[in-house]
């Protein structure tokens, strides 16, 4: 065992920027080190008031060191979520306190560590643009985004089931009708209504690029540009104009993007493709709202 030489914060990554707050340890505290990363130590540690434990970063130097311990670089490969479920402070979901959570679809990066079939990630936490690394059943994850066959989309074509002169689209359920008929908000809003069931609503100017930062409603997450498209997510982007644009994301599968979108030039609702890297095409992503 090893103990602290100082009260520190703990985090939830080797870094005091990027990554967020895990919890606490006192002076004189006895720690677990895991491993050493760089300048910091991974340590377990008590949770105060519980009987669970957790894993998570100090600096080295705050750290009397009494065991030797490995020295590691952490890997890098992206899988993505399979099972929704929790994360984990530790390498099981007992004994442990719940890190966050992690839905199916989602991409993390592997660090190429795992234990008793826990497999330690790093991802981007919702509505933030900090990160986490915790641990996750080795069984959620695939090399291959999961994908439902029946979805069925066609290059060229309408995605099965659309209506596009129906009443998400053509009556006065959608925000934007009739006055924005054609436009991109108009069409996003009547999608995401017609698949998701959802009713956007906005706290302040609702044109493309600025539904981002305004989206007000409820069981939808804001996900960073930088964390990349998800399924059935809405890309507020740059545009031909100040206003912006918005893309719906219809499916992210085998490095590419499948996407509809209005007041292109092309009939909306139509199914596009890009690559991941190259998508939104010739604008810049100011984040996604995934639904």
């Amino acid at each position: 065992m090893s103990y602290m030489r100082s009260n520190q914060t703990t985090y939830f990554g080797p870094g005091t920027r990027e990554y967020v707050t895990a919890g606490s340890v006192r002076k004189g505290e006895t720690v677990t080190l895991i491993f050493l990363d760089g300048d910091w130590s991974f340590i377990e540690y008590d949770v105060s008031g519980s009987s669970e434990k957790k894993r998570a970063y100090v600096r080295n130097a705050s750290v009397y060191m009494t065991e030797d311990v490995p020295i590691i670089t952490p890997g890098c490969s992206t899988r993505y979520v399979n099972t929704t479920g929790d994360t984990y402070t530790g390498p099981a979901s007992r004994g442990f306190a719940v890190a966050g959570s992690l839905s199916r679809g989602d991409q993390v990066t592997y660090l190429g560590i795992k234990t008793d079939n826990y497999a330690y990630v790093e991802y981007v936490v919702q509505n933030s643009e900090k990160k986490k690394r915790a641990y996750v059943l080795a069984d959620h994850l695939s090399y291959d985004i999961p994908v439902d066959e029946s979805l069925g989309l066609v290059v060229g074509e309408r995605p099965p089931g659309m209506e596009i002169d129906g009443p998400a689209y053509r009556s006065a359920i959608n925000m934007y009708y009739p006055q924005f008929v054609g436009e991109c908000t108009w069409y996003c809003w009547g999608r995401t209504y017609e698949k998701m069931g959802k009713k956007l609503s906005f706290r302040g100017p609702n044109n493309g690029g600025q539904w981002y930062d305004n989206v007000n409603t409820a069981n939808v997450t804001r996900r960073p540009a930088s964390a990349g498209p998800v399924t059935n997510s809405l890309c507020s982007c740059s545009g031909n104009t100040r206003a912006g644009h918005v893309i719906f994301v219809e499916l992210v599968q085998d490095g590419y993007v499948y996407y509809t979108e209005a007041n292109t030039g092309t009939p909306a609702g139509i199914v596009k493709r890009a690559r991941i890297s190259e998508f939104p095409v010739n604008r810049r992503a100011y984040g996604y709202i995934v639904l």
